[in-house]
């Protein structure tokens, strides 16, 4: 017996590929693994064409083709391509982005994270917002950054290892509770 899923439009978080370098293919399978909507900059789309990854979206400042089918090509400064992206995914109803970039910026955080969940990826970690309560199995020894200076929390199951960065102290589920909308976490990859 098999096994279907059915992933309806806009199900899956869409996919901003900014940089790619450095990126292990085995997580960018894992973003890419049920078809998401990709957006790319010039740089990436060539890069992502090359590797046979289609390609639904390009913004640039230029003529720029695709040898590629149905990719809508947008016009956008290089400098403002993630606002721009996520600009587009939010007129257009989506819920949910991975943001793959060397770049992350609290600004364009703050001026999205009402209207999209957003996921900023690097080379080396994860960058998500966690609402109250939040809570997550880990094994022991791995490492969460909490990247909040002013807001007040406390945590079960963590042990602070210096500024913003803690170590889970056992297999199992460790907590963060605070009273903020949100509040920035980071893993490694």
């Amino acid at each position: 017996m098999s096994s279907h899923h059915i992933v309806k439009e806009k199900q899956e978080p869409a996919l901003i590929v900014e940089f790619f370098s450095d990126l292990s293919y085995e997580l960018l399978g894992q973003l890419l693994e049920w078809a998401p909507t990709v957006i790319a900059n010039k740089d990436s789309a060539q890069w992502l064409s090359r590797n046979d990854i289609h390609i639904d979206v390009v913004i640039t400042n230029d003529e720029h083709r695709i040898e590629q089918d149905g990719v809508t090509m947008l016009f956008g400064n290089p400098s403002s391509f993630k606002e721009d992206a996520l600009n587009y995914l939010v007129e257009k109803g989506y819920h949910a982005v991975n943001i793959i970039s060397q770049d992350f910026s609290m600004d364009l955080f703050r001026q999205f994270a009402s209207l999209i969940n957003l996921v900023f990826i690097n080379s080396k970690q994860k960058i998500f917002a966690i609402k109250p309560g939040f809570k997550k199995w880990k094994a022991a020894g791995e490492n969460v950054y909490i990247l909040a200076s002013d807001a007040i929390f406390h945590t079960e199951g963590l042990e602070k290892k210096h500024d913003q960065a803690y170590r889970t102290i056992a297999d199992g589920f460790f907590e963060i509770h605070f009273q903020t909308d949100y509040l920035l976490i980071a893993e490694d990859l």
